[in-house]
């Protein structure tokens, strides 16, 4: 499924199309032709598009293939660059991953996605629509540059989420530790990761294209690049940041659990302690000699309890003054 959005200053187009030949045909170099491509069912006619727009052979095998890290690539007839759309589940914690590869030429724009459904570029595709800001008025080069800073733009929000979790974690561990506090911890920390490994390319690659972009990235859309840029160098620190909290906090979480089992084993050892003596005691008067002479006097087992009870007392009292407990 292709969806084509044409636009210039005074013309909007927006339709839904299965077959290539009739995007192709309403091509026009006096507007901005925005080609958005579902590519994840098997896709019979990508040769098609790839004869037409002059794209090279290994250039598709980037398209379809989607283990590629973020990367840029520039040609003669155009510009290609693949990144990663994440898209957050809040209630699992968990990051969808799905490749985006952009295409930009002249006049027109490729966006070659896994399923059009439920992406990110809504408020793009709106304010194309509505007229809303320069991008009306502006080229290929700038759309390029707002769909790559949409996408960004989630990364920054994913960042944020993770930073509340942590924050949450940090005040849970040092309250109340639970074994699932692990879990949940090791499950941030392996998103954490995963985003951190497609951001890192990405800010060599919009760096590549500020210096190379050349004439593909018109100069007065480097700002917009730049600030891209910043933002991705923004979100990689993040993520490092939240990395290091996350290894602290799985540490501090260990430490507390042990804290807690120490002072669970003193309390034990304590009671333990105390009575000591007193089995002791019980032990030499449970025993069957017949001729024991505390066992004929009437004081005998009242006096055994206060000693007993003494005994007790004695060593709590000296215990506590120790601060043992």
């Amino acid at each position: 499924m292709i969806r084509f959005i044409q636009y210039a200053p005074q013309k909007y187009r927006c339709e839904t199309h299965e077959i290539p030949e009739t995007v192709l045909s309403r091509l026009d170099r006096s507007a901005i032709n925005w080609l958005d491509i579902d590519i994840g069912a098997e896709c019979t006619w990508i040769n098609q598009l790839a004869d037409h727009f002059h794209l090279h052979v290994t250039l598709q095998d980037d398209i379809l293939h989607h283990r590629h890290l973020p990367k840029s690539e520039i040609f003669d007839d155009h510009l290609f660059m693949t990144l990663k759309m994440l898209r957050l589940d809040r209630e699992t914690m968990q990051v969808s991953v799905e490749q985006v590869s952009m295409v930009l030429g002249g006049n027109y724009l490729l966006t070659f996605q896994e399923e059009l459904q439920g992406d990110v570029f809504d408020e793009v595709r709106y304010r194309i629509e509505h007229a809303m800001g320069k991008v009306r008025q502006a080229g290929a080069d700038y759309l390029f540059c707002r769909l790559m800073g949409v996408v960004v733009d989630h990364y920054v929000e994913i960042l944020e989420f993770f930073r509340e979790k942590i924050d949450e974690l940090e005040d849970i561990v040092l309250g109340h530790p639970q074994e699932k506090n692990v879990k949940q911890i090791a499950r941030l920390k392996k998103e954490v990761n995963r985003v951190r490994r497609y951001i890192f390319p990405l800010a060599a690659e919009v760096a590549r294209l500020m210096s190379d972009g050349d004439p593909w990235i018109q100069r007065a859309t480097h700002t917009y690049l730049r600030n891209i840029y910043d933002h991705v160098q923004t979100v990689y620190a993040g993520m490092e940041n939240l990395g290091d909290r996350l290894k602290d906090l799985m540490d501090l979480h260990l430490s507390r659990i042990s804290h807690d089992m120490n002072r669970v084993m003193k309390t034990l050892t304590v009671v333990t302690t105390i009575f000591i003596p007193l089995t002791f005691l019980a032990g030499i008067y449970g025993m069957n000699f017949r001729y024991m002479p505390e066992l004929e006097q009437p004081w005998g087992y009242p006096a055994l309890l206060l000693l007993m009870l003494g005994i007790a007392a004695g060593m709590s009292i000296w215990m506590w003054r120790k601060k043992w407990f």
